[in-house]
């Protein structure tokens, strides 16, 4: 089974969105299965960077993410990670609600 970021973009068109990536808004509930994520700190935030398609999303805080952070504090190298989780939109902007997660061995 190939790795799969559902796309469901806002039916807005691009000129309404004010997402504030330059890229359409994912649909609420959205999933995002086994995915291939490249993970860094954005302040006290959880960043996901996600490619085919590219995109970046904070993830919400929940233990998921919060171990994530704690292996990028020990070693900022050790940022591969496959992940499962939920879109949620707040604000017009996207989120991620990590469900699983597993270090990318690539």
């Amino acid at each position: 089974m190939r790795p799969s970021l559902i796309l469901a973009a806002d039916p807005r068109p691009a000129s309404q969105s004010t997402a504030a990536e330059d890229t359409p808004l994912l649909r609420e509930g959205s999933l995002v299965v086994k995915r291939k994520a490249l993970c860094s700190i954005a302040g006290e935030r959880l960043q996901l960077r996600f490619e085919d398609p590219e995109r970046t999303l904070l993830a919400l805080e929940n233990l998921a993410a919060q171990r994530i952070m704690q292996f990028l504090l020990q070693d900022d190298s050790d940022n591969r990670w496959l992940v499962d989780g939920t879109i949620t939109v707040y604000r017009d902007r996207n989120f991620l609600l990590l469900n699983h997660i597993t270090r990318d061995s690539h």
